[in-house]
């Protein structure tokens, strides 16, 4: 069995099972009643551990402005996964042009304009203009814990790599010090709230475009 053969059972078994429910491209997927209270509860013990910390809670919507993804620098490392939100533009007659496309089963998408909003590809990009237009930080740095709807677009059947997806961030801003000591801190942290589910796991190294090049866009937007 081949692993594109696991992803598909897998898929299969939590489509089968109503957790998930289908809507026809992959990646995309609608959730259960059951399926939302497991990730409500992920999500409590998350907070759990981190509310103590007091940190400055964002909530944004799944959209970030098109200027956002444009200074981030993710165009430069990831341009096959942004996704951008386009309108019709167009008059009465390209109205009836996009019906008559539509009909015949072409492209009706072809008059649709880029509007000035692309999908957060997580959720920590709102963060970083909200901070910034505070104006500079204190020796104190700051912490904020922020939650979204993201979309990547990397159609996939493995269940676990959805195009659109919920991600809860705790993003501390400051110096190298505060940075490495928090990025410990929560090393521990996610270890515990892991091994509280029962579940198996394993800590590795990953390639976080928020360093080098690419951090430091970040770092200067």
């Amino acid at each position: 069995m081949t692993l594109t053969d696991v992803h598909r059972a897998y898929r299969d078994e939590l489509l089968q099972a109503g957790l998930l429910i289908s809507m026809g491209v992959d990646g995309l997927y609608g959730r259960s009643g059951l399926f939302e209270r497991v990730v409500e509860g992920i999500n409590a013990a998350v907070g759990k551990v981190g509310d103590p910390d007091q940190p400055d809670v964002m909530r944004f919507p799944p959209g970030i402005g098109k200027w956002q993804l444009e200074q981030s620098g993710y165009l430069n490392s990831s341009p096959q996964l942004v996704g951008t939100v386009h309108s019709f533009a167009g008059n009465d007659s390209d109205h009836r042009a996009m019906l008559e496309t539509l009909a015949q089963g072409g492209d009706w998408t072809a008059g649709q304009r880029t509007t000035q909003v692309a999908l957060a590809p997580a959720a920590c990009y709102g963060v970083y203009p909200a901070i910034g237009a505070r104006g500079r930080m204190g020796p104190e740095g700051a912490l904020v814990d922020c939650y979204t709807y993201c979309f990547r677009h990397e159609p996939s059947i493995d269940p676990a790599r959805m195009q659109m997806f919920r991600q809860r961030e705790h993003v501390r801003l400051g110096s190298e010090e505060q940075a490495l000591a928090f990025r410990e801190k929560w090393k521990e942290r996610g270890q515990a709230i892991i091994a509280s589910f029962g579940l198996p796991f394993e800590v590795d190294i990953a390639n976080d475009p928020f360093f080098g090049r690419t951090g430091r866009l970040l770092a200067a937007s």
